[in-house]
């Protein structure tokens, strides 16, 4: 039986073109939540397993503004993906450090302000502005989950950065960043600036799957 269905699945890909993962048994997919996951995500992308949905995700490096940075995405027909939570952090960080050559930098994500709550500190809407000042654009992202800030941070800007990295913290500080916590940016300002914790230089799009 298990014969016939890995025969029909090669069979299937061969004719569509399409690429499948299969799983070594019925444990793996059990306790492996990526098994054929990424079904329908271009090569390179990572699919991810979301409330509403799978989720194609990839990571680039490159240096420009948060428009920049969503014109490169919306080439590759895709947006700036939010952060679903700390197993898509795992991936950003992973995988920037892959693409950039570098232990650590910033990445633009999926998030905004809410107009509403711009230098508006005492809105309640707003109020914590770590949870409820700040919503994901992709529509796939829910919940705050994802919303894992600096303690400084955010600063009342309108655009987001996730840092990223690959390297393991072992003594953790305040005053240092760790692999997916976020700050706020201006949207239109230059990289490689000063007045942050780190670089930003890289990006996440995200798109849904072509096929289900």
């Amino acid at each position: 039986m298990q014969f016939l269905l890995i025969t029909v699945s090669i069979l299937f890909s061969a004719f569509f073109g399409i690429s499948i993962q299969l799983c070594s048994s019925d444990s793996t997919c059990a306790s492996n939540s990526q098994c054929n996951v990424s079904r329908g995500c271009p090569d390179g992308w990572q699919g991810f397993q979301r409330l509403y949905g799978r989720w194609c995700m990839k990571t680039f490096s490159g240096s420009g503004t948060r428009s920049w940075a969503l014109g490169k995405c919306r080439n590759l027909n895709a947006t700036l993906s939010g952060i679903q939570n700390v197993n898509e952090q795992n991936f950003v960080g992973n995988q920037f450090s892959n693409v950039s050559g570098i232990i650590s930098g910033g990445v633009w994500v999926g998030a905004r302000r809410r107009p509403q709550c711009f230098n508006a500190l005492n809105v309640t809407l707003c109020t914590p502005q770590t949870t409820y000042a700040y919503y994901w654009t992709d529509g796939s992202t829910h919940g705050i989950d994802g919303f894992t800030w600096h303690p400084y941070q955010p600063l009342y800007e309108d655009c987001v950065a996730m840092y990223a990295t690959n390297r393991t913290q072992v003594n953790y500080s305040p005053d240092e960043f760790y692999n997916g916590q976020l700050t706020d940016l201006i949207c239109n300002q230059p990289l490689m600036i000063d007045n942050t914790f780190f670089d930003v230089n890289g990006y996440v799009c995200g798109k849904l799957p072509s096929i289900y």
